[in-house]
């Protein structure tokens, strides 16, 4: 099927040209977890004859190890990793992204986004993509094109409220530029 220069024109009413902070990772990959003190292990269950020994109540030590794993998945999701990631040109919508990368990736291939948004606040956006298209470049890169897979409404809407904001600016700075070389 041919795409028309209106269809092109209105799938390309949401997206965006930018650069942003984006660390993109093979599901199955470890996401490195940031340690609290390397030299403290914390059993995952003790006995009942340990827990009396320590003079602790089993309905504590339940909380406190559920507690302990919520932590490390918190901590998994801190945007230190993404506050040190290279910026990277992306073209973002609300559904997908298209980005260059120099590692190989694959046709319906799975991957884990991080994306700093650059809105205020700030917002890191944790995503799973679809790898639907890759290009070989003359320069050693590919070019990747992702759709999003299962967005929640909070972050679809942080994304086209970003994408929406971006285009309006870029909107006005094209309207002074001109008004600009008009002048001239």
């Amino acid at each position: 099927m041919m795409t028309t220069k209106k269809d092109e024109e209105r799938r390309e009413a949401f997206r965006v040209n930018d650069s942003l902070p984006l660390i993109i990772r093979k599901i199955g990959e470890e996401l490195a977890a940031v340690p609290l003190d390397k030299d403290i292990e914390i059993p995952e269950d003790l006995s009942a004859a340990d827990l009396a020994k320590e003079n602790l109540s089993p309905y504590l030590w339940k909380m406190l190890t559920g507690l302990n794993k919520k932590l490390e998945d918190i901590l998994e999701r801190l945007p230190d990793d993404i506050l040190t990631a290279r910026s990277r040109p992306v073209n973002l919508s609300p559904t997908g992204m298209r980005f260059q990368i120099k590692r190989n990736l694959h046709l319906d291939q799975r991957v884990r986004i991080k994306i700093l948004l650059p809105t205020s606040p700030v917002k890191e956006i944790i995503l799973d993509g679809k790898v639907v298209r890759v290009k070989a470049l003359s320069d050693g890169n590919n070019e990747v094109a992702l759709h999003f897979l299962e967005l929640n409404e909070e972050i679809k809407n942080a994304i086209l409220q970003y994408t929406l904001n971006r285009q309006r600016q870029d909107i006005i700075n094209k309207r002074i530029k001109k008004g600009g070389d008009e002048s001239a």
